[in-house]
């Protein structure tokens, strides 16, 4: 089968070709209306219309009615494949060829011709365009695309940054790879992307603080991994860079157990998760502790012993807190439930769970704490049913090196009592990403599958 190349035109709305697509075969006509859904997305984020009409093909902007010419593609070549299968076995197939960059703008503007690029790192470049985060990401950077070695390099720095003893090269990975996919569509361009935002913070005349970004994402699906490759490369390029969890802020055993005892009849409170259960003057002040330019004295992190009580948890003794030396560039703070707002008091869904209208309540005191945060990463899910999975993987792993862990039944237990707040909290903090941002400050976002594989 001949491969081709995609070529885009741009097409008046009046044109009888904006009317119907039916004549494409079916991979591509699947493939335009994939790009077509992405183009009328709502916005998310200031001056995402911009983002929207931008093509993943390039720096080069198109309206929503630009369709795909001269793509000839057998009918037998499956058109029903998941977007984020489809674009990587067009790829790997060598059906489909995008096309290359222009000169950049630097080139343009000096008169120096761009220089030969190599083909792993033209591929690398082309295949990262194809990814969810890709426009949001080339929009944060003012639309200047980064080059093919760029792109390169810090994929092959993200994979130096894995565990494991083996670092292979991202060229010499399919484009099916999980690992390929996770990197050059998820973490180089979120990567990127707080790098703008860095960029950006620093411009604003008069700002000192670091820039705060809450990283929300369901239990399970990688968040330590992303807060460490993030934090890592960001030090790698100069910048200081703390990480910190929600996790790690929990009420102490004793406060978690007043706790428990004052809302007996509560079974989201019984246990360590939902809001209430963390302490907020402890996270919000090792925050503005961290955001304060002045400091000299390194910044105390806590950390939380889930292990102890035999499993119920307690904060963990001082001398295993980290210590963060200022003044720091860029904090990371991840959580489960990092941006969930909470609902009216009468909103039906509060009625439908035991005890979350007390949760509800809680999360109202939560308004401090995200007013310190600067900028947004919300990965979502379709179905938060996929946390029991994660979960259950998660412990056959760790009960497979020797260590002790829960049953399934007893996973399934505790996975239970965060599933009211996410059928509650979920739905906003998605609309919010995906339109105006969360508290209208930029946000990122993206959808991962239940193999956490970045898609649309």
């Amino acid at each position: 089968m001949r491969p081709v190349a995609l070529v885009w035109q741009d097409v008046p709305p009046s044109s009888p070709k904006c009317k119907s697509n039916k004549k494409l075969p079916i991979a591509a006509r699947n493939m335009f209306e994939s790009f077509r859904e992405k183009c009328n997305r709502p916005s998310h984020s200031a001056g995402a219309s911009r983002r929207a009409s931008r093509s993943w093909a390039g720096n080069r902007a198109i309206s929503p009615t630009s369709i795909f010419t001269n793509v000839k593609l057998s009918d037998d070549f499956s058109g029903e494949l998941s977007p984020t299968t489809r674009v990587p076995r067009l790829l790997s197939s060598g059906l489909l060829r995008l096309p290359q960059r222009k000169q950049s703008a630097v080139s343009v503007a000096t008169g120096v011709a761009s220089q030969p690029v190599a083909a792993p790192a033209l591929q690398c470049l082309q295949f990262a365009r194809t990814g969810p985060l890709w426009p949001a990401f080339i929009e944060a950077c003012g639309g200047i695309e980064p080059t093919p070695e760029e792109i390169n390099r810090h994929a092959n720095c993200i994979l130096t940054c894995m565990p494991g003893d083996h670092v292979p090269d991202v060229a010499s990975l399919k484009s099916t790879d999980p690992l390929v996919i996770r990197t050059l569509w998820l973490y180089v361009p979120l990567f990127g992307w707080i790098l703008a935002q860095l960029r950006h913070r620093k411009a604003k005349e008069g700002s000192t603080r670091p820039l705060v970004v809450g990283i929300s994402a369901p239990q399970g699906c990688g968040k330590t991994t992303l807060v460490t490759l993030m934090q890592k490369m960001l030090s790698s390029q100069g910048h200081s860079c703390v990480a910190a969890s929600y996790d790690d802020f929990y009420k102490t055993g004793s406060e978690q157990e007043a706790l428990a005892s004052a809302y007996e009849g509560n079974p989201l409170l019984q246990h360590r998760g939902n809001a209430g259960t963390h302490d907020l003057v402890l996270i919000t002040n090792t925050l503005k502790a961290l955001c304060d330019r002045t400091r000299t004295e390194p910044v105390s992190i806590p950390r939380y012993d889930k292990s102890a009580r035999n499993g119920k948890g307690d904060r963990a003794s001082l001398q295993s807190w980290s210590k963060a030396e200022t003044p720091v560039d860029v904090v990371l703070l991840e959580g489960w439930m990092a941006g969930f707002k909470p609902l009216d008091p009468g909103a039906s869904v509060l009625k439908e769970h035991e005890g979350l209208a007390e949760v509800n309540r809680f999360l109202s005191q939560y308004e401090e704490l995200d007013s310190l945060i600067d900028a947004w990463v919300v990965i979502r899910v379709h179905n938060p049913v996929v946390v029991f999975n994660w979960r259950l993987q998660a412990e056959h792993e760790m009960k497979a090196k020797g260590a002790a862990g829960m049953s399934d039944t007893e996973i399934r237990g505790f996975c239970q009592r965060f599933m009211p707040a996410y059928a509650a909290y979920l739905p906003e903090l998605y609309c919010n990403a995906l339109k105006c941002g969360v508290d209208g400050k930029p946000t990122i976002t993206c959808m991962v599958d239940a193999e956490r594989r970045p898609t649309f």
